[in-house]
């Protein structure tokens, strides 16, 4: 399914997560330009299934080797000491 946001000029995020409320039965595949501004900032912004989401897209593309490992690091850490146990666990 394809969804279209209109935003206002000059107003573009950083970054958007394709899946809200990580409840789709898809996977995302992440742009390599979207994980900085995801690692420096967007993290503490998510809410835990979209954090755990997140994990596993990013588990996924590393699995397929579609993703440098080295982009996905930083992510990965932070993920690794998140306070939600089901997802530091799955780091």
């Amino acid at each position: 399914m394809r969804r279209e946001a209109p935003l206002r000029p000059n107003a573009c995020p950083a970054w958007v997560f394709p899946n809200p409320g990580g409840t789709g039965y898809s996977r995302t595949k992440w742009a390599p330009a979207l994980f900085e501004p995801v690692a420096a900032q967007g993290i503490a912004s998510l809410t835990a299934p979209i954090r755990l989401t997140l994990e596993y897209d990013i588990r996924v593309q590393l699995a397929a080797g579609r993703l440098d490992p080295a982009l996905a690091q930083p992510i990965l850490a932070r993920l690794a000491s998140d306070p939600v146990p089901e997802i530091a666990n799955a780091a």
